[in-house]
């Protein structure tokens, strides 16, 4: 029996290291185990070795939908698309896996667009089989989507994104061909409207393995691939560029640092150890922190504060803009286990992070309180400016919206061509401030070129608002220069004071509490004492 969690990014790095998935022979009676999507994307998120990655025990069944409601039942023989049982949409299947080694086909019809679900129900009725399930194209052949385990169970759940009109095909069967007497099980054939982000359109593709992105200054678009080890940036007409070729780390997420730099997480491809690196525009690296043990998630505050997850301590690290640790946040409780996993701020400065499974926390008072409870897996989230939150859910190529205070308002917003893991980014315009385009980094799962590996962006007509800016335009102030305006010297510029007042006590005047807090940013005073009770160095 497969156990029900996912190998997610971190065996993406395995392919990197040359664990691949197998590519098994396919015919008309057998389903495919997961396997590589479009030539190379490992299809989604199985079981399989992934550090970090907590495996969850079988629960206990509940009750689930009754084969007393179907609507039609499986007809033998239906081993093959030629003899599928026929469907359509609002029917409820009822079958048995029997013998071992069976599969059953059904075909359905479906107009374009359309957003389709279908859901098995076994496990949780009690059955003993561990299904299965495939959409396949019209064709008979293409596997346009595959899923296994779904939402703590054995059961399998499939949300598909139809653009073109025809007949396809449902084939479900027993994990290694398992099967017998009394493996019942229903599927549901549904599909719900499209959400106010859809269609989405692509906005570039030919990337490798894209997972984290960033809005540059400009316009342009700052992602790392994790699986050619690289940096790229993106121009605002979608044109790929790599700004960062890594030799000898993997980047796995990027912010900017308000310097006009990038901070980007590094791990070696081993996963002992990781960092934070300087990118400059011209590509040269610096480091910025060290001695983390898997960086991940990455942002930047409303006073220009770096704050960093890592997921291997299960803790968010605070630094200064200038790489001075400042406080860590425990953040064990959240369940956190992944590098897909997300922060980000809201305009009102309160961090989220959402912990790569199925929930969403708001970090306050030095812990993490639960906001957002959806399901697997929750990846990345941004914030319009009237703090308004997107979640992408990447197993389910899905985008969610809720509001100030955690009301579900679109499920979904989105959910065309958006294949996980997905980083939601918005973007700015020529001039660096917000807009309202919102763009999202597809690794893959579920999709076909030329989605796999590409950026997407959402119907700007659905866009409410533009997005919350993140982080500061911090400026390095001379400590010399900083003293000598305390002291009735030469004035620094306005823009200045106003970053060293966001750096202290941000109460709308540049003072001598700001210049010591300064002072520590810059590693040139101990932490306050509040401060060094609640600091670990990483």
């Amino acid at each position: 029996m497969t156990t029900p969690h996912r190998a997610g990014v971190l065996l993406a790095v395995a392919v990197i290291l040359g664990a691949l998935w197998a590519l098994p022979a396919t015919g008309a009676a057998q389903i495919p185990k997961p396997r590589k999507q479009g030539g190379r994307v490992p299809a989604g998120y199985p079981a399989g070795p992934r550090p970090l990655r907590v495996g969850r025990p079988r629960p206990p069944s509940a009750a689930g939908r009754s084969t007393a409601l179907a609507t039609i039942t499986e007809t033998e023989p239906n081993d093959a698309p030629a003899t599928a049982t026929s469907a359509a949409l609002g029917d409820v299947a009822s079958g048995n896996i029997d013998p071992a080694g069976d599969v059953d086909y059904y075909a359905f019809d479906v107009t374009a667009p359309t957003y389709l679900i279908l859901d098995v129900d076994a496990d949780r009725s009690g059955s003993p089989l561990d299904p299965i399930l495939s959409l396949y194209a019209p064709d008979g052949t293409t596997e346009l989507a595959f899923s296994d385990d779904y939402a703590g169970y054995y059961d399998s759940h499939i949300e598909y994104s139809i653009s073109t009109t025809g007949r396809y095909y449902a084939a479900i069967a027993g994990y290694g061909g398992s099967g017998g007497s009394g493996f019942f099980y229903s599927l549901q054939f549904t599909s719900r409207p499209a959400g106010p982000g859809d269609p989405t359109t692509l906005f570039a593709t030919g990337l490798d393995g894209p997972l984290g992105s960033t809005a540059g200054p400009a316009g342009e678009l700052y992602v790392t691939d994790i699986n050619s080890l690289r940096l790229l940036k993106v121009s605002p007409a979608g044109a790929v560029t790599t700004l960062v070729a890594f030799s000898n780390v993997v980047p796995i997420h990027v912010v900017p640092d308000g310097f006009g730099n990038l901070l980007v997480t590094v791990e070696d491809p081993a996963f002992t150890y990781g960092a934070v690196y300087r990118v400059t525009p011209t590509g040269q690296l610096s480091t910025f922190a060290t001695g983390l043990y898997v960086a991940a998630a990455i942002t930047a505050g409303p006073d220009g504060d770096v704050w960093v997850l890592d997921v291997g301590r299960q803790k968010v690290y605070r630094y200064s803009p200038f790489g001075v640790l400042n406080d860590s946040v425990d953040v064990a409780a959240t369940g956190v286990d992944a590098v897909d996993a997300g922060l980000a701020f809201s305009p009102a400065g309160v961090l989220h992070m959402s912990n790569s499974n199925d929930r969403v926390y708001k970090i306050d008072g030095g812990a993490p309180q639960l906001v957002i409870s959806g399901a697997l897996y929750l990846e990345s989230i941004a914030f319009d400016q009237d703090g308004y939150l997107y979640v992408a859910n990447g197993y389910l190529g899905t985008v969610q919206l809720y509001s100030p205070t955690y009301e579900l308002v679109s499920d979904p917003f989105a959910g065309s061509n958006l294949g996980g893991p997905t980083s939601l980014v918005f973007g700015r315009d020529g001039a660096g401030a917000m807009t309202s385009r919102l763009l999202a980094t597809n690794y893959g799962y579920n999709l076909q070129p030329p989605y796999v590996g590409s950026i997407v962006e959402m119907n700007p007509a659905g866009i409410r608002a533009p997005g919350s800016r993140i982080g500061i335009d911090a400026v390095d102030v001379a400590i010399n220069a900083a003293a000598d305006h305390l002291l009735g010297g030469a004035q620094v510029a306005p823009a200045a004071q106003h970053f060293l007042d966001v750096q202290g006590n941000n109460n709308g005047r540049y003072d001598v509490g700001d210049f010591r807090a300064y002072l520590r940013s810059k590693g040139q005073l101990p932490a306050a004492a509040g401060v060094a009770a609640r600091t670990e160095r990483p």
